[in-house]
């Protein structure tokens, strides 16, 4: 059948990173980053994002989970223009707390 593996929707393939920052610099929003989590869906990533928000420096937070079928989120962090940490910084910090 056409079905999936379900392991497919929670373990890494081999050499699969489970997180990867795309860099947004050159993007239209400045002070900002993409983190890509692989094998996840809308409940971490609404998690994560809650969390970001609690932060006083993030300006926007927000994700995508582009597919049913496809297991990741996409992450979009920005932060203020006159703050102290990096969206990277600021991404991983909420991925850890």
């Amino acid at each position: 059948m056409n079905e999936p593996k379900r392991a497919d929707s929670y373990r890494l393939s081999e050499g699969e990173k489970k997180c990867e920052w795309k860099d947004s610099a050159n993007e239209k929003m400045a002070n900002s980053g993409t983190l890509v989590i692989n094998k996840e869906d809308h409940t971490m990533g609404n998690l994560i994002r809650m969390q970001l928000l609690r932060d006083k420096q993030v300006k926007f937070a927000g994700y995508i989970h582009p597919h049913p079928l496809i297991h990741k989120i996409e992450l979009r962090v920005q932060t203020l223009d006159r703050a102290l940490s990096t969206p990277m910084q600021v991404g991983s910090e909420g991925v850890r707390e």
